[in-house]
């Protein structure tokens, strides 16, 4: 200190005067401003950056300090606001997060008038809290008490100093909406107004108290010198705020707030949804009806020819079958065979599995899957359909994902619409296969099922038992593998016979929101509709539209 006064007295005496300072010197005008321009830059003086008045509570900086490296929270214990009477001391505390020993730099900006800290430099200790004691000024003002450590974290505590006494406020919440509350949270925040209060309804304040639903919050010590906002929420997801001036020392205010809902926060959904296939539905009869035509086509021409085409299909030397085929007259002994074992025509027992089948693919919450929003763009998220009935989504003909648009109205109803490519015959192909094993249980599948149907085992032994050649190494358990790998064939090209045709599926649906605290959607009840256009003609499907964040069947198990 000495030493940077020294060169400021050398620099109004000039360079060849080293003269050094000495007590009692009088010193010209222009030594005195420069003295008091030195002073305030050393003591760091000014109205935005008051110094202390005495030894800090909570330490001075120390060599083993850390800088501030990693330091990125630090906050007052008191909230966002204190209250002081004028001239008045108060401790404060702070803490830092991460815990660990940081420098922090303490200031009062704004109207600090002759408001004091007692340090401004000090050290956190190692689980990161400091305390400071903080006189009042000697007169109503607001500042700010400012904690930062280094130039990338920092924080403000608001101080009100109030010499007009205090009062106590009742909050009276004022909610129209639905959503279902269960307790209000009131705050009264000196010296602020609802634009400076902004979003930060969800930050603690020292004048604070929370009630069950039902009850109105009563905050006590309320100063009654400043403007005062009295804000209220209930969790996160409903707000309100109104200014208060006028209040009158020892005495009770009630203090109305309309409370809105904050807007459906639709960028972190993750709901389980279900939809109901109503068979009742008007145009649902004719889209099963042409979805099973389309799906019978392959199997159309009779029963003998069309199956040894098939297998004819599946040997590596198709030509030697044929010639074996023609030499032993296998069309007419595999008409025999049909004729002896009695049984239905391939396509009347796939027929009737289909129609038997169709009633498990309706009813409600037949289709599940689950709402995801993309968190890449507004509006926007993901269908993924898991499951229709037994079957997988894409068994029964529909895509994975869809991408879809996902809103929200005011009311908290959401919306939700997409289109997607939908394949009906493997639809009424899925359905099949209830029947399908449900008629020959040791079947897994619809083909495994059609083979014991007309027992390829036993048309293999006929076949295979001819007095023509046989084909050179496929004997009669080898016929019989080619006919049930015949039946495989031919139950493909019937479930992707509307692969010629795709409809398309424009899917809309729209329910009521259940809201979390956060007003986040955790649920929805609706319904949706489907409106299917194709080469033929226009139609719906639908149902009831349910969807939540508990995984479907979790409340049958937990009961």
């Amino acid at each position: 200190m000495h030493f940077f006064l020294s060169h400021v007295y050398r620099a109004v005496r000039g360079a060849g005067s080293p003269a050094p300072l000495r007590p009692g010197h009088a010193a010209g005008p222009r030594l005195a401003a420069l003295l008091t321009i030195a002073c305030c830059t050393v003591a760091a003086c000014g109205g935005a950056d008051v110094s202390a008045t005495g030894d800090g509570g909570g330490g001075s900086a120390g060599a083993g300090a850390a800088p501030g490296h990693g330091a990125e929270l630090i906050s007052f214990d008191a909230g966002e606001t204190i209250l002081i009477s004028p001239g008045a001391e108060r401790s404060v505390g702070l803490r830092v997060e991460p815990p660990g020993a940081y420098k922090l730099r303490l200031t009062l900006n704004g109207d600090a008038l002759d408001a004091a800290l007692s340090t401004t430099d000090l050290t956190t200790q190692d689980d990161g809290r400091a305390e400071i004691r903080l006189t009042a000024a000697t007169m109503p003002t607001e500042f700010a008490l400012r904690a930062s450590i280094g130039s990338s974290t920092s924080a403000e505590l608001k101080v009100v100093i109030s010499s007009a006494g205090l009062t106590t406020v009742e909050v009276s919440p004022q909610y129209a909406g639905k959503r279902a509350v269960t307790e209000w949270t009131a705050s009264a925040r000196p010296g602020s107004t609802c634009d400076e209060v902004g979003s930060s309804f969800d930050d603690p304040s020292e004048l604070s108290a929370t009630v069950p639903y039902g009850e109105l919050p009563t905050i006590g010590n309320v100063p009654v010198g400043p403007v005062l906002a009295v804000t209220v929420r209930a969790g996160r997801f409903a707000v309100g705020c109104t200014e208060v001036t006028g209040l009158t020392p020892d005495e009770s205010h009630v203090v109305s707030v309309a409370v809105s809902d904050r807007p459906l926060r639709l960028d972190n959904t993750e709901l389980n949804i279900e939809l109901g296939l109503d068979s009742d539905k008007e145009g649902w009869p004719s889209i099963t009806q042409s979805a099973v035509t389309a799906a019978l086509k392959p199997l159309e021409a009779g029963d003998a020819g069309t199956l040894l085409d098939a297998m004819a299909g599946g040997i590596n030397a198709p030509a030697d079958f044929t010639g074996v085929r023609q030499q032993s007259n296998w069309d007419a002994a595999a008409t025999a065979h049909f004729s002896a074992q009695g049984a239905q025509s391939i396509r009347a027992i796939a027929q009737d599995w289909m129609v038997r089948g169709l009633s498990t693919m309706t009813g409600p919450a037949v289709i599940r899957g689950t709402l995801s929003s993309t968190g890449l763009s507004v509006g926007k998220a993901t269908l993924q359909l898991d499951a229709v009935g037994t079957a997988s989504s894409s068994e029964a003909g529909f895509p994975g994902t869809t991408l879809v648009n996902w809103t929200a109205q005011p009311d908290d109803t959401v919306h939700l619409g997409g289109a997607m490519f939908w394949l009906p015959s493997r639809f009424v192909a899925a359905a099949a296969r209830t029947a399908a094993v449900q008629d020959y249980p040791g079947a897994q599948t619809v083909p495994d099922a059609l083979a014991e149907a007309i027992s390829c085992s036993t048309l293999g032994a006929s076949l295979s038992g001819s007095t023509a050649p046989a084909i050179a190494g496929c004997d009669h358990e080898c016929v019989a593998e080619l006919c049930s790998a015949a039946l495989r064939s031919l139950w493909t090209a019937a479930a992707n016979a509307s692969l010629q045709a795709p409809a398309l599926l424009e899917v809309t649906a729209a329910g009521d929101a259940a809201v979390s605290e956060d007003a986040t959607p955790v649920g929805f009840t609706g319904t949706w509709v489907g409106a299917l256009a194709s080469d033929a003609e226009s139609l719906s499907v639908g149902g009831i539209a349910n969807a939540s964040t508990e995984m479907p069947g979790s409340a049958e198990q937990a009961d």
